[in-house]
């Protein structure tokens, strides 16, 4: 009698499984695809500072890098280096790992929220549609601190749901250790972690009043800040929870007290993190000649500024919007977006109407829960301290937001089939989101600007903010590397050396160009065997004695009044475009005027400042490298 019950049970599994295969399958195509990617912008301050500490892996100060607590992701990834130093490689090889590690952890938590068979497509769609996510595989090609936050969050969370309090001790000192917002991703799991412990000791509806007090707290805190429209959001939020009629409050049971202090454990990894900063303080302390880094990192306005960042209540602002848009938006992510917030709807009626929950089968709802409140914490305070709209800031949101819609799936009645379409829909729509940008709301919500063929999303629009279009903005989804594979085009043909002067765009050398090989002339993260070309900014290069020089048009770098201003000194070529795979890039060719050469400079002539071929034969106006 039992085996056709076997039979069946293998036979649920098999389209699980394929699903997992068939997303890990394409995430490791997509990722492999970008195997000789050498980081640009902020990947290449941390893969430097991964480089050296690979070099000498027994300086403690180098795991710190651009001044962020990072210890944790950056020796795992300095191990990598270390087996295989200069080769970019290595850096996405311990990355993509690091992804693995992450999906195992969604797996698990998934797993514990829908235990039921009929979810086990719907529990391998949302991995696979994490596995395929465009932001998540753009941070695996690009290092970065953030996807420690992502992997070891995930592993954190799973492991609380889970009940596993020495996996979560120790996946919290990992966290921490990743990034600063760690410490409070960390501190957000073991809240939610020490209310299921005593909620049994407390009265049925405290969970309901803790809700409106919260919204009362962010209303005030809106208030003081002077955003109107966002104190009103709150306290009316807080109005549409309260009216449901609430059981009468009772006194905490007994051993509630002990409860929480039989969870010492949890506090071990702001123990160590205290160490951490009273150490960091006084070696600060000690250092006269001007090389410590300060002890938190705040942006370069301090931990005060990081603190008054988390008592901003507004939820209008531009950083807010930009924020929640990068969250829940770009990459057809809005499509998930639509049907949560419709099931948020009906459950806003429901609730006011005084209705019972609706069911939610085979799903555990206490599981759930802790992730919703999760999730909720993680979005609040992850938008609210802003430098620039990098997507990579919120990678810890997407999986646990996947989670959500697959649950209000669920909660709208959706039958397991038109789930697993729906889901499979979305996962498609994602994986062709991270190679190109085609999602018609994302492009009228933030704009475009074009790289030849193609055209890419000018996340700083809805900012304002810097640079141009955007530098590490732009990588929401992989075709940021475009502008690596397109200067590898250029300076091959170019083959620059030491004393080739190229001028850049205003705020277009942000780690863009760095070492060259010297045989190939493509960019490398090795430090031996390379040359550096002399690289200027436009608005510095009006002075410039070199008789010639490249202007290298980055296209996420928009300029064409320091172009015009240099043509009063240069003669400044036509356009010679370099493409491939459809972007193009222009570079054009300066040469000093003969009266213009004789005018004092205040910059100083190459020895050699011609070198350089021209990256244009004189019958080519295009160059392909395909």
């Amino acid at each position: 009698m039992t085996a056709p019950a076997i039979a069946t049970t293998r036979g649920t599994r098999w389209p699980s499984v394929l699903v997992l295969l068939a997303a890990g399958f394409v995430s490791a195509l997509l990722l492999w695809s970008r195997r000789d990617y050498v980081p640009i912008f902020d990947g290449r301050i941390y893969a430097d500072c991964i480089a050296k500490v690979a070099a000498d892996p027994g300086y403690i100060g180098g795991y710190r890098c651009a001044g962020h607590i990072a210890e944790s992701y950056v020796a795992i990834l300095a191990v990598a280096a270390r087996l295989a130093p200069g080769t970019p490689v290595a850096l996405l090889v311990a990355n993509a790992l690091l992804l693995a590690l992450g999906a195992a952890a969604l797996w698990r938590l998934t797993r514990s929220v829908f235990p039921d068979a009929e979810h086990r497509v719907g529990r391998a769609l949302v991995v696979g549609a994490f596995l395929v996510h465009p932001v998540v595989l753009a941070s695996v090609v690009q290092p970065g601190l953030d996807l420690g936050l992502l992997v070891f969050s995930l592993c954190a969370l799973a492991a609380a749901v889970e009940g596993r309090r020495w996996t979560l001790v120790v996946f919290g000192i990992l966290l921490i250790f990743s990034k600063e917002p760690g410490v409070m991703l960390y501190g957000v799991i073991v809240a939610v972690w020490l209310w299921r412990r005593c909620e049994s000791m407390l009265s049925p509806d405290d969970a309901t009043r803790v809700g409106v007090a919260t919204l009362v707290l962010l209303g005030f805190m809106a208030l003081i800040g002077h955003d109107m429209p966002s104190a009103l959001f709150f306290l009316v939020a807080a109005v549409v929870v309260a009216l449901r009629p609430l059981r009468p409050s009772l006194p905490p049971g007994q051993g509630l007290v002990g409860t929480v202090v039989r969870e010492w454990p949890l506090a071990i990894p702001v123990a160590f993190l205290f160490g951490y900063l009273v150490y960091y303080k006084l070696r600060a302390t000690a250092a006269h000649d001007g090389s410590a880094q300060p002890v938190v990192w705040g942006g370069g306005g301090g931990a005060r500024v990081l603190l008054k960042a988390l008592v901003r209540g507004g939820i209008f602002d531009g950083s807010t919007r930009s924020s929640l848009a990068l969250m829940f938006v770009v990459g057809f992510l809005w499509v998930p977006t639509l049907w949560v917030l419709a099931d948020l709807a009906i459950g806003a009626v429901r609730h006011v109407r005084n209705l019972p929950a609706r069911p939610l089968r085979g799903v555990d709802r206490s599981a759930l829960g802790f992730v919703v409140v999760v999730l909720l914490a993680n979005v609040w305070l992850l938008s609210r301290f802003v430098t620039f709209s990098n997507p990579r800031y919120y990678l810890p949101v997407f999986p646990l937001g996947l989670l959500v819609a697959y649950a209000a799936l669920v909660r709208l009645r959706v039958r397991p089939l038109g789930r697993a379409a729906i889901l499979a829909s979305v996962t498609a729509l994602l994986a062709i989101s991270a190679v190109r940008t085609v999602d018609p709301v994302s492009r009228v919500v933030w704009g475009t600007f074009k790289v030849g063929d193609r055209s890419l999303l000018s996340i700083t629009s809805l900012r304002n903010e810097c640079c141009g279009h955007g530098r590490d903005q732009l990588g929401y989804n992989l075709e940021f590397t475009e502008f690596a594979s397109l200067q590898d085009a250029l300076y091959e043909r170019l083959k620059p050396t030491d004393s080739t002067v190229l001028v850049l765009p205003p705020n277009g050398d942000w780690f863009t160009v760095d070492a060259l090989d010297s045989v190939t002339h493509h960019r490398t993260l090795r430090a031996s065997g390379t040359l550096r070309p002399r690289v200027i900014m436009a608005p510095d290069a009006y002075d410039l004695a070199a008789r010639r020089a490249w202007y290298v048009e980055m296209p996420f770098i928009p300029d064409t009044i320091f172009r015009v201003l240099l043509a009063r000194r240069f003669d400044i070529s036509e356009p010679c475009r370099i493409t491939h795979q459809g972007y193009a890039m222009d570079v054009r060719e300066m040469r000093l005027r003969s009266s213009a050469a004789a005018r004092p400079s205040s910059a100083t002539q190459p020895a050699s400042d011609i070198a350089g071929a021209s990256p244009c034969a004189p019958s080519e106006s295009v160059l392909s490298a395909h």
